[in-house]
């Protein structure tokens, strides 16, 4: 009876890690996917600077030309 008693409780304590582990395996996923729209975001707005510095720099580069 001592040792069912001491199997169910550890059986409850695994049980009780696993969905804590579960959970916070959950909390990481969702954070990665926040992460993961940050970087697009952040990389869309790397691309719009590029073209922008670009276009200055051809604007740039046909007024020298043209003195």
């Amino acid at each position: 009876e001592q040792i069912r008693a001491g199997t169910e409780e550890a059986v409850a304590e695994y049980d009780a890690y696993l969905r804590q582990m579960e959970s916070e395996i959950g909390r990481t996923q969702r954070r990665i996917r926040d992460l993961d729209g940050e970087v697009q975001e952040l990389q869309n707005r790397l691309t719009t600077k590029q073209r922008d510095l670009q276009s200055w720099q051809d604007l740039v580069d046909r007024r020298l030309g043209g003195v």
